[in-house]
């Protein structure tokens, strides 16, 4: 069982993808599932065995004391003990945030060390190793449950998976349940995420019902992968408000104890209700409270594209955007549309995931995901020559992400996955920009503090900062700005509650554009004036304004050369596309 299909969610995230890409770097028959140069150690506690490797010894103790921690609510909760100790992998392997469980041969989950970005929708975390360890320890204690039958089957012929009825479970419950204890439980999570919220409610409020058979995902529409942890975790957080989360163990202990594909008679034993009229009473209570909210109208909103599924990395070039597509009929895809959004876009070039994008001259940077070692997923830097749609590889092995490029051209910045922390990189472009093939990058600096993430880096107008967002583990969101000659970040805008991500600045400098759900709903646009160079304290930090107040949500902000447009990923019931507004100041509410 995965923790989510990863999305690369800065809003539209990389959800179907990442259930794939992950398969596509899982070993043959016959091929080490690590790669040859990790040396793994051991470190065993009451309920766990902790496998790390060389440069996770700090967390892979911080993950001990966090898996006890979750161990000793989470298995009271659930009335589930495992028989024996839980092998758990830490790897920083992936680019990619994920983890999955599994209960064969034993109990295992592995979990990848390198953080989400902030706006993923696996992002709503300050604590990446807390949140996906309560989702996979879920799984387990789900799984490993036997009765009745199954307990006698376990007896007679050990771990066979016919002792394990649990595993026959719709996806909406063996990924429902995880999702709502990993928001239960950590106070953050995708549930308590109001852009998460959206792929069932928006749909809802469109009267667009999903029926149960279709809610356990693989389908060939959005939200395809999502579907089971979206519908399936309100659904269970719907069980537990109007039944009690006791009834939440009631119901994994009955349906462990069922042949396979039983389960739903479950449900009125311990609910007192069939599964088909729980379900459409959870749908009808949703859309209910769904259709009360509707989005504050928006002067001059005009939608550009009309993909649905994932569309994310809006950057405005000239009188067109350049963006990134994930759906379900053809390969990823970087694309172009024009502004005026009133004739088709056009495909660009192949781009399997990805996170950044910029343009400088006539090349557009963005970082891309391949297989590495024939089982690593890693990421690297990428040109695009927009004259003759030709693509160079800059970069092997460098395991860079979120790219954008300076005005000049002539230096990067990146985030640089080092040691499982998502670093900021500054890299200078070496070569001759008219000729990809002889172009070289080199690391300038590095910037990152031990208990911080960086995402979405941006170049300031003149070249000389870069506005970016950092996560603190177990504390606040930031929006900072940092200085290229020096490396010092200073904060420009701060919240304990809900995240900043995504920067965008206007031409002239003086204000930055953000996404943040410190508002307690989806993600939506605010800015910033920026302040002078000095370092603010926090009491000094600028008034922040709100631009955006949709219901449905706003991120990834993108402006026009000229500051009177904006251009930024909206959802609607068929999934992410580019939406613009014009640029009133004067609407902007001061946020308090």
């Amino acid at each position: 069982m995965r923790a989510g299909t990863p999305t690369r969610g800065r809003l539209a995230v990389r959800v179907a993808c990442a259930a794939a890409a992950l398969a596509l770097a899982a070993p043959a028959a016959g091929q080490p599932r690590y790669r040859p140069s990790l040396r793994f150690e051991t470190l065993a506690t009451p309920h766990f065995v902790i496998h790390f490797h060389q440069g996770e010894e700090n967390l892979a103790r911080r993950l001990a004391l966090v898996a006890e921690d979750v161990h000793a609510t989470l298995a009271v909760k659930l009335q589930a003990r495992p028989r024996d100790r839980t092998s758990v992998i830490l790897v920083d392997q992936h680019d990619l945030a994920n983890g999955w469980a599994t209960v064969f041969p034993v109990n295992t989950i592995e979990i990848d060390a390198a953080w989400p970005r902030s706006d993923d929708l696996l992002g709503n975390t300050d604590d990446w190793l807390r949140l996906v360890f309560t989702h996979e320890y879920t799984h387990i204690l789900q799984m490993d449950v036997s009765r009745g039958f199954a307990r006698a089957l376990r007896g007679l012929f050990g771990r066979s998976p016919l002792a394990f009825p649990n595993l026959a479970l719709p996806g909406w419950l063996t990924e429902g349940l995880p999702t709502y204890e990993e928001s239960r439980l950590t106070g953050r999570g995708r549930l308590r995420s109001g852009s998460f919220r959206a792929i069932v409610d928006e749909p809802l409020r469109a009267g667009r019902a999903l029926p149960i058979d279709r809610a356990a995902g693989g389908l060939t529409y959005w939200p395809s992968g999502i579907a089971p942890y979206a519908w399936g975790g309100y659904f269970v957080q719907y069980l537990a408000d109007r039944f009690g989360e006791e009834r939440l163990a009631a119901l994994t202990n009955e349906t462990a104890g069922r042949f396979y594909f039983l389960s739903p008679p479950a449900f009125r034993r311990v609910f007192g209700e069939g599964l088909g009229t729980l379900w459409r009473e959870f749908q009808r209570s949703r859309a209910d409270a769904a259709v009360e909210e509707s989005d504050v109208a928006a002067a001059g909103l005009s939608r550009l594209t009309s993909h649905g599924y994932l569309v994310t990395g809006p950057r405005v070039i000239g009188d067109e955007v350049l963006y990134s597509t994930i759906d379900a009929h053809g390969f990823p895809a970087l694309r172009s549309v024009p502004l005026d959004g009133r004739t088709p876009g056009r495909r660009l070039a192949d781009r399997y995931l990805g996170d950044g994008l910029g343009a400088a001259g006539g090349l557009v940077w963005f970082d891309q995901m391949g297989i590495e070692d024939a089982v690593a997923l890693r990421s690297d830097l990428y040109v695009l020559e927009r004259d003759s749609g030709s693509v160079t590889r800059v970069t092997r092995g460098g395991r860079y992400l979120d790219v954008d490029v300076s005005p000049d051209g002539r230096a990067l910045a990146a985030v640089a996955l080092r040691d499982g922390r998502r670093r900021l990189a500054i890299l200078d472009v070496v070569g001759d920009l008219t000729d990809p093939a002889r172009i070289s990058v080199a690391e300038r600096m590095i910037v990152g503090e031990n208990a911080a993430e960086y995402s979405a880096p941006r170049w300031s107008p003149d070249g000389r900062s870069v506005a970016a967002a950092r996560a603190w583990l177990g504390g606040r969101s930031d929006i900072v700005v940092i200085d290229t000659a020096t490396g010092q970040p200073r904060s420009v805008a701060s919240s304990a509650d809900g995240r900043n991500t995504s920067p965008c600045w206007t031409p002239d400098g003086r204000t930055i554009l953000f996404a943040s759900d410190r508002a307690g709903g989806a993600l939506n646009l605010f800015a910033v004036d920026v302040p002078p160079d000095s370092l603010p304290v926090p009491e000094s930090q600028p008034p922040v304004y709100q631009v955006t107040e949709r219901v449905s949500g706003a991120a990834e902000p993108a402006l026009t050369s000229d500051g009177r447009m904006i251009v930024f990923v909206g959802y609607t019931a068929d999934g992410y596309d580019l939406f613009s507004i014009p640029v009133d100041r004067a609407a902007w509410s001061p946020w308090r």
